[in-house]
């Protein structure tokens, strides 16, 4: 739900908000190395 409502507020407010809701909310479920390694790519 939370997910949900993240993107749905943020593309009402800007497509570049609703990105950084999705990303904000699917990051946490990423693996902590696969992470670090994207980072540091």
């Amino acid at each position: 739900v939370e997910l949900v409502t993240l993107i749905f507020v943020g593309s009402n407010t800007n497509i570049t908000n609703a990105t950084i809701g999705a990303l904000s909310a699917v990051i946490p479920l990423v693996p902590e190395f696969y992470i670090d390694n994207f980072l540091r790519t």
